[in-house]
């Protein structure tokens, strides 16, 4: 499992000083041993002493401490060869708490889930969207995620959202042109309603925290192309999270492809998302014969390789993950996206390029919109 590190939110706790209080110690020691048996499943105390570098007796204080709150819990013996006791193993106990998870990526319907703390999902809601748009569409969400918390069984964690848009550390989406919002403190609503902390993030930022936590192989690097009802990306670059300097890295639904192109929502001519997002895809494609398919999603997905190829060349990139409807994004759309992006950049750079569908499916939203919930609340993603 790849170690993604990334910048909390506002409404995580702490604050940086030059000398760590007790109460900083504590915690950062409740983390480590979090990620620890998260990372790497069950281990006994005294594994976790020995891979955490903890003293026994701080890692029996804290895994104390754990049990107590219900986060972890002892789940068997661990295997032993010599005479004695076997040691008991510890574990993240899945169920300890839930997280809820709001995927506003799709024009048409809310996707939401309640996720346990071991990524699974316990249960699936949705609601249908009406075309509502600015506070009405903010007063729809807020009552979606106060009638799910409702449903819960568990302690609630918190609330993770990822939605299309530019969205700042504080969980304000700055802007977002489908939902028509600007400046809107979405995070700090959703928590007022279900008073719990609330972390709100853009939908192709969570996709990609959630896909580079589930790498098998190791990688520093990862871009990830969301497709919905626009077309964004999360970059991880160095093993962290990169959202640039106004929170705007990966916007690349609105670089102009052409000219003379479709208006797009942002009210300019030619964006990407006017000839890529799922939306038209959709239309596109409906009811055409196999040959205008073809071509409409070669064009699509050349349109596409334009873009990253720049994106490639700058950052040395070798792997990109495409996320979407997957009966959209079908392996003819990612091939032209490969041939265009190799045919725009050196040899060097643009054929060690892989481009392949998200491990995650449908689910890589939500996943990393619970995400933000268990890496700013209890360090593990």
């Amino acid at each position: 499992m790849a170690r993604l590190g990334t910048a909390d939110q506002s409404s995580s706790r702490g604050s940086a000083s030059s000398k760590a209080a007790p109460a900083d110690a504590r915690l950062r020691n409740r983390i480590l041993l979090l990620q620890a048996l998260h990372a790497d499943g069950p281990q006994s105390r005294a594994d976790l002493a020995r891979q955490s570098g903890l003293t026994p007796t701080t890692v029996s204080a804290v895994t104390a401490e754990l049990i107590a709150s219900g986060l972890i819990s002892e789940v068997g013996r661990k295997a032993s060869t010599s005479a004695g006791k076997p040691a008991t193993l510890l574990g993240v106990e899945p169920d300890g708490r839930h997280v809820i998870a709001l995927d506003l990526s799709d024009d048409d319907v809310i996707e939401a889930a309640v996720v346990n703390l071991a990524g699974k999902m316990v249960a699936r809601h949705s609601r249908a969207r009406t075309g509502e748009t600015g506070k009405k569409a903010i007063a729809t969400i807020v009552r979606f995620a106060r009638d799910i918390a409702r449903t819960v069984d568990r302690p609630l964690l918190g609330v993770g959202c990822a939605t299309p848009g530019i969205v700042d550390d504080h969980g304000v989406v700055l802007t977002a042109a489908h939902m028509k919002w600007s400046n809107e403190p979405l995070a700090a609503q959703l928590t007022a309603a279900v008073n719990v902390p609330c972390y709100v993030a853009n939908d192709a930022n969570a996709a990609v925290l959630a896909e580079y936590s589930a790498l098998v192989t190791a990688t520093e690097n990862l871009l990830l192309v969301r497709v919905g009802g626009g077309v964004g990306a999360g970059v991880v670059i160095g093993g962290e999270l990169f959202v640039g300097g106004s929170f705007a890295a990966g916007e690349i639904g609105h670089v102009v492809v052409d000219d003379e192109g479709a208006l797009c929502k942002c009210g300019r001519l030619g964006c990407l998302e006017a000839v890529v997002s799922a939306p038209l895809l959709e239309q596109g494609l409906k009811g055409v014969s196999d040959s205008d398919r073809a071509r409409h999603l070669d064009l699509a997905g050349r349109h596409l390789g334009i873009v990253l190829a720049t994106l490639v060349g700058a950052l040395n990139l070798s792997e990109i993950v495409l996320s979407g409807p997957m009966d959209l994004l079908d392996d003819r759309f990612r091939t032209a996206a490969v041939e265009t992006i190799r045919n725009r950049t050196i040899p060097t750079v643009g054929q060690h390029v892989t481009v392949r569908f998200s491990s995650l499916g449908d689910d890589g939203v939500l996943l990393g919109a619970a995400a933000l919930v268990l890496r700013n609340e209890l360090g593990i993603v």
